[in-house]
C-alpha cells in the first residue's frame, strides 16, 4: 500500500475537502439567519463519525517493541532531528502551516474589510475547497508523473502566496477570485509533503514521528498568529 500512498491520501484529503464544501455552503446561509445555528448543527456530524470510529479496524504494521511511551518519543524525535531530509520538511511544514492557517483564521475579518456579505463567505470558502480538491487530486495522480515533488512543492507555494497577495490589492469578484485560485494551489502541496514524510520515516516510528511535525506546526502557528 505505500506504494500508492500517495494517490490514498489524495483522496482522504480530497474527502474531507468536500465535506468542507457542503458545510461552507450550509454554515454561510445558516450564519446569516443566526450564528449559534451552525455551531448547534455541528453535533449531528460529530455524533456519526464517533460512532463510526468504533468500527475502524487498525491495520497490521510494525510497531516499536518498547513499552516505554516516552522512551519511544525519545527515540522518535531523535531520529526526527537527526535526518536532514525530515528535518527540513518539518520546517517547511511550519512556515508554510502558520502562514496558511493564519491567513485562513481572519478570511471572515478580510472579506467584510472588503465588503463582502457572509452568505457569500460561504460561496467563496466552498468554491476554495473545491479547488484544493481538484489540486490534491491533480497533483498526486497525473503531475507526480511528469514534474518531480520538489518541483511542485515550490511551484504551490509560490503560487498560492502570490495569489493571496494580489488577492489585498483586489475589490469585490477578483478578491474572491485570487483566493478560490489560491486554494487551488495550496491543495497541490498537501499529498506531496505528506508523501514525502510518509517516504522518509519508518513505519515502526511513523505515527510519532507525523504527530511530532503536527505539534511543531500547530506551535509554529501559535506564535506567528499574534503577529
Amino acid at each position: 500500500k505505500e506504494n500508492n500512498f500517495k494517490k490514498i491520501i489524495s483522496w482522504n484529503i480530497g474527502m474531507w475537502q468536500i465535506g468542507a464544501t457542503v458545510s461552507s455552503v450550509l454554515g454561510g446561509f445558516l450564519a446569516a439567519i443566526s450564528l449559534r445555528l451552525p455551531i448547534y448543527l455541528t453535533i449531528i456530524p460529530f455524533t456519526i463519525a464517533f460512532i463510526l470510529a468504533f468500527f475502524i479496524i487498525e491495520p497490521v504494521y510494525e510497531k516499536e517493541k518498547k513499552k516505554n511511551v516516552l522512551k519511544h518519543m525519545q527515540t522518535s524525535f531523535k531520529s526526527f532531528i537527526s535526518n536532514k531530509q525530515l528535518l527540513l520538511l518539518g520546517i517547511i511544514t511550519v512556515l508554510l502551516f502558520a502562514f496558511s492557517e493564519t491567513t485562513h483564521t481572519f478570511d471572515p475579518t478580510f472579506y467584510a474589510y472588503k465588503d463582502i456579505t457572509i452568505q457569500y463567505m460561504g460561496i467563496i470558502s466552498a468554491s476554495g475547497f473545491i479547488l484544493s480538491f481538484f489540486g490534491s487530486i491533480l497533483a498526486a495522480h497525473y503531475l507526480s508523473r511528469k514534474l518531480n515533488d520538489k518541483n511542485i512543492l515550490l511551484l504551490s507555494t509560490i503560487m498560492h502566496a502570490a495569489l493571496l497577495l494580489a488577492a489585498t490589492f483586489f475589490l469585490g469578484f477578483y478578491v474572491a477570485l485570487a483566493i478560490i485560485l489560491g486554494s487551488f494551489f495550496w491543495g497541490m502541496r498537501l499529498p506531496i509533503i505528506t508523501d514525502m514524510f510518509n517516504k522518509n520515516t519508518d513505519s515502526k516510528k511513523r505515527a510519532t514521528i507525523l504527530s511530532i511535525g503536527s505539534l511543531a506546526s500547530l506551535i509554529g502557528f501559535a506564535l506567528y498568529a499574534p503577529l
